[in-house]
């Protein structure tokens, strides 16, 4: 086999949860595989340079540079294309290849979510993709239900050295939008003993971190960190907070279990499969803030309890490595032979 992963901001380039999910991905797949990349290719926004291509990796910054992605996989010669954002689906098709589309994104899900009265084009190029690919694969019960399609084939989370369990306070990690549950954290944080700090933002949009940071005065802000930054804002907390109103996933979850910290998340989406209510974490009513609030101040306060679920959580990391998971993504291919 040979695996060409067609994505949007391949590391070291990060911008969110896609990003770490499709690189665990590629570093575990014993197959030859390589990447086309579409960085900083913005509908809305000025692209920006892009890294230096690699001999198996092919980064693009806008349309002109599609003929170079054809030459490149033309090389390349895949018997296998791995679509992971439905816009790129229709290029992606076109090589020739047997499609797999990843659905890191309920879009259907996020439009119900933000009442939003008909379909977006990403929901619109979601269900055309899904109409066309060979397989269909999620990746949590969560999403396969809001989806009503695709087959569960978990992601899974890069080893680490054992933590110190050292740290306090709680972290949250992600982008700042709506559905991350950033509101109802800001509406908790005049309730909280417990200090808040947040390592993320929307490294498209300079003024949208302006307006979410003013609403989270109370918070520290990291900013957004790459790898070596986030690993260190990991080992200084104790506790993650995931207050989404949905997660396809969770990625940012199970990377804060392998490195140690319990987990205060919704009662939402796929956070349920990721956290263990009272074993590994604590799990609260979504868009409740004084409920948020009561979970972190309980769990920081108790350190017999937190020191209880940390080690927990990083047991059941343990348990989910990519060298774990990834034979479950090598059936999907070889069911395609």
């Amino acid at each position: 086999m040979r695996v060409l992963h067609v994505t949007r901001d391949f590391p070291p380039r990060r911008n969110g949860g896609l990003s770490t999910a499709v690189a665990g991905l590629v570093e575990a797949t014993p197959c030859p595989t390589a990447v086309l990349s579409f960085d900083a290719w913005r509908p809305r926004g000025k692209s920006k340079p892009t890294l230096r291509d690699t001999e198996h990796v092919a980064r693009l910054a806008s349309p002109r540079d599609l003929p170079k992605a054809r030459r490149f996989a033309e090389t390349f010669a895949p018997t296998h294309v791995h679509v992971h954002h439905a816009m790129l689906f229709p290029f992606a098709a076109s090589l020739g290849a047997p499609t797999v589309l990843s659905i890191h994104v309920v879009q259907r899900e996020l439009r119900r979510l933000r009442d939003l009265p008909s379909p977006t084009q990403s929901e619109q190029a979601q269900a055309a993709a899904i109409a066309r690919a060979d397989r269909v694969i999620v990746p949590s019960r969560a999403a396969r239900d809001a989806l009503g399609a695709g087959e569960v084939v978990p992601l899974g989370v890069a080893p680490t050295p054992l933590p110190r369990f050292g740290g306090e306070g709680a972290l949250f990690v992600g982008r700042f939008a709506d559905v991350k549950g950033l509101g109802t954290l800001a509406d908790a944080l005049p309730h909280l003993r417990t200090p808040v700090s947040i390592a993320g933002g929307l490294p498209d949009s300079p003024r949208a971190v302006r307006k979410w940071r003013a609403r989270l005065r109370g918070a520290k802000h990291l900013g957004w960190l790459d790898a070596e930054r986030l690993d260190a804002a990991y080992a200084a907390h104790a506790i993650l907070v995931a207050p989404s109103w949905t997660e396809s996933f969770g990625q940012a979850v199970l990377e804060a279990q392998m490195r140690g910290l319990a987990v205060v998340a919704s009662d939402a989406g796929a956070l349920p499969e990721r956290v263990r209510d009272g074993v590994d974490g604590v799990l609260v009513p979504p868009r409740e803030p004084e409920a948020l609030a009561e979970a972190l101040d309980a769990l920081a306060g108790d350190a017999s309890r937190l020191a209880s679920m940390r080690r927990a959580a990083r047991a059941h990391a343990e348990t989910q490595t990519w060298d774990r998971r990834i034979e479950a993504h090598l059936d999907v291919y070889r069911a395609l032979r």
